[in-house]
């Protein structure tokens, strides 16, 4: 299975092209690089400009967390979209331990899975950004934070590049784990060529960073400083565009499959809205082990909602509607379990119900 490399990933059309088994095809090479750093002269250069993100939801819960590296001294770091994708709030962590907030968002480039964002002003040490990606068997050192161990160095070689459905991918042997994405691919020389985004689980030391050259188109577009809760999916768009939103229904329960593991999972979900439809943030216990934004709407006297996981499962949920019961199934359309289906059971807890839509007479 392949996916981001932290709690949260998109990255669904390289998922299914990989898992699929799509052509993949090799673009040009760089020309070879001219002087070599050692691994740790690399690693102590790296490691000041290299940052913890610790992602948070509305509730202040902890929905994930990733890395990224500063490339502004007065404060820009790069890092996944997915990683800030579903974030009300978010913390940058430094090297040294530090803590630093607010965390604004300047842009992103979904497509490539690359985001902007901003922390106090400040003077940061910065992590030079390469021409390009050297050749394939090119020695790589990644810097970030695997399950939130902080700059932790890994080594590698560029085993190939990609093709997917129009996205250039780096390949890598250097080991990535969650809480990886968003780090710096260092080449030789000291200079990032890529940005570690995603991991194939089902091999061995397949993992995949972002080229560098969607990071320095994205530097060329940004935008004003925004808040982050304003440019994220951590809710619907109707939603972020309602300024002091509440919950108004919390709905808990379950969800099963007889054919995956570690079944029943635990199913959440918070609606903060009816109009013009039910909207809000669900959140998957394992397996599924994912949360997002999600709107429901009515079919007759049923109601159906669609949800992207963080793991990147697109899923569509169905319920006959009863105010304080749904309980119905649902199939996962895309991402790593398309094609897997079971039942759901969420009761309310509190707050008030979702509403049944009024019929036109």
């Amino acid at each position: 299975m392949i996916r981001p490399t932290v709690q949260t990933t998109p990255l669904a059309a390289l998922i299914v092209a990989l898992l699929l088994g799509k052509t993949l095809t090799a673009f040009g090479q760089a020309a070879v690089p001219t002087r070599d750093l050692t691994t740790a002269a690399i690693a102590q250069r790296t490691t000041p400009a290299t940052v913890t993100i610790i992602t948070f939801g509305r509730s202040g819960d902890t929905l994930g967390l990733g890395s990224g590296f500063f490339v502004s001294p007065s404060g820009a770091i790069i890092t996944n979209w997915h990683v800030i994708r579903d974030a009300y709030d978010a913390v940058v962590i430094l090297a040294d331990g530090t803590e630093l907030k607010p965390v604004l968002f300047l842009g992103a480039d979904k497509r490539a899975d690359i985001a902007l964002i901003e922390v106090p002003q400040g003077t940061y040490p910065i992590v030079p950004l390469a021409n390009d990606v050297p050749p394939i068997g090119t020695r790589v050192v990644v810097i970030g934070s695997p399950l939130g161990l902080s700059a932790t160095v890994s080594e590698g070689i560029i085993s190939a590049r990609r093709t997917v459905e129009g996205r250039e991918l780096v390949q890598v042997t250097a080991a990535l784990s969650p809480g990886s994405s968003g780090g710096p691919v260092v080449n030789a020389q000291g200079s990032v060529i890529a940005i570690a985004t995603a991991s194939l689980e089902a091999g061995q030391a397949l993992n995949f960073g972002v080229p560098v050259g969607y990071a320095k188109q994205l530097l060329r577009m940004t935008a004003r400083a925004r808040q982050l809760a304003s440019a994220t999916e951590w809710r619907s768009m109707r939603a972020a565009a309602e300024v002091g939103t509440v919950v108004v229904g919390v709905y808990e329960g379950s969800v099963a499959n007889a054919t995956l593991p570690d079944w029943p999972g635990s199913l959440r979900i918070e609606f903060t809205g009816w109009t013009p439809s039910a909207h809000g943030y669900l959140t998957i216990g394992p397996p599924l082990a994912g949360s997002g934004p999600v709107t429901a709407g009515w079919l007759g006297d049923s109601i159906a909602m669609m949800t992207i996981s963080e793991t990147a499962d697109t899923i569509l949920w169905f319920a006959p509607y009863r105010p304080t019961l749904l309980k119905g199934f649902y199939h996962i359309v895309g991402g790593a379990w398309k094609g897997q289906h079971g039942i759901w059971e969420v009761s309310l807890k509190s707050g008030s119900p979702i509403p049944l839509r009024q019929r036109l007479k």
